[in-house]
């Protein structure tokens, strides 16, 4: 097959491919969104968006992916997406999100901290995303994602405690709400440095921590001072947790911050776009 013919046959299928899409989201099957970030760069050669539709009706219980969305040489932000789902998958009570990250070769560069909803009442299904910056370099190896076509995954290895991103699920046995248009609290342990970034929901936070093998203690983490009209006093009482944490114990996707005699004082979910 000659060049011009291979180079054809991909541009048709490219083409198809963005008509189906556009054609799912006007049928209302599919997400529309953007991806940007604040700082002025470009990004890495092979950069790839991934972005999920995430069913997060359960605070006990990882996110179910519904749908999800690779755009492969990201190229200069604002990065467009669209993720198409089955309708069938959806069900009027529950609560859907949208997450994306992204990725070159298996370092993560961008996230979102903030997860934005989609399909409810008053949710739109068009969303604008704003990714963070995880460390200068990236934040180190990141899962693959699984396979669509795989029936029965096996089970997920267990998180590293360091370079990944770390949600609040549970804080002193109380489940974690986030307030709308707020981030998420979440906290992401860097080891260059032994740093600690994150935010309490409403403010972002930065500060260190000390390892050696399961003992495991922060100092006292410094924020930004906003002051938002939700989440501040659990925002406080995540702070001052931090200050008793001793040790941690991680099961699969799930990381427990536990105190002197080994009580949790908060449960964490790492976020990977599975």
């Amino acid at each position: 097959m000659s060049a011009s013919v291979t180079i054809l046959a991909t541009l048709t299928g490219i083409a198809l491919l963005a008509a189906a899409e556009i054609a799912a989201a006007a049928e209302g099957t599919a997400i529309t969104g953007t991806a940007t970030y604040r700082e002025r760069m470009l990004l890495p050669a092979g950069s790839v968006l991934e972005a999920t539709l995430e069913d997060v009706s359960r605070a006990d219980a990882p996110a179910t992916v519904i749908g999800r969305a690779r755009v492969e040489s990201a190229g200069s932000p604002p990065i467009r997406f669209t993720i198409a789902y089955d309708p069938a998958a959806i069900e009027p009570r529950h609560r859907y999100v949208v997450r994306a990250r992204v990725t070159v070769g298996d370092r993560l560069l961008f996230i979102t901290d903030t997860a934005s909803p989609v399909l409810g009442p008053d949710s739109p299904s068009h969303v604008d995303l704003l990714l963070k910056r995880v460390s200068q370099g990236g934040a180190g190896p990141v899962p693959a994602p699984a396979s669509p076509e795989a029936k029965a995954p096996e089970p997920a290895a267990a998180a590293p405690l360091e370079n990944s991103y770390w949600k609040l699920i549970e804080l002193d046995g109380v489940t974690v709400a986030v307030a709308e248009k707020q981030r998420e609290p979440h906290l992401i342990l860097h080891p260059d440095g032994r740093r600690l970034t994150g935010s309490g929901g409403c403010n972002h936070l930065a500060g260190s921590y000390v390892l050696d093998g399961e003992t495991l203690s922060f100092g006292r983490a410094a924020g930004t001072l906003m002051a938002c009209p939700e989440g501040m006093e659990q925002e406080r009482a995540f702070l001052e947790a931090l200050t008793r944490v001793r040790g941690f114990r991680i099961d699969g996707q799930r990381l427990e911050l536990l105190d002197a005699q080994g009580i949790p004082l908060a449960r964490f979910d790492a976020v990977y776009l599975r």
